[in-house]
């Protein structure tokens, strides 16, 4: 904890958003890791999300999403908020 109360605000918010961009690549490996690598037809162009069928139902990877979501909110509250001095 000593370490995070001596960062200042800025180092604060890259490391949400460093947490976010972790915690969007953990939901696109669990939602798309066994979606079959098909042919052309089934490529996005320029992106890197296929349009098969994927794995989990719409409401699973809805709360896939919800999930991840407020994991990365409650970590950055309880970063944002954890400055014992204020600016």
């Amino acid at each position: 904890m000593s370490r995070l109360s001596s960062l200042n605000l800025g180092q604060r918010i890259v490391l949400i958003v460093a947490l976010g961009g972790v915690l969007r690549a953990v939901g696109v490996y669990i939602l798309v890791r066994h979606v079959p690598a098909g042919g052309w037809f089934n490529y996005t162009p320029l992106t890197a999300t296929g349009l098969g069928r994927g794995l989990y139902s719409p409401l699973a990877s809805m709360l896939v999403v919800v999930a991840l979501t407020t994991v990365w909110a409650g970590a950055s509250v309880w970063l944002i908020g954890s400055r014992n001095s204020p600016e």
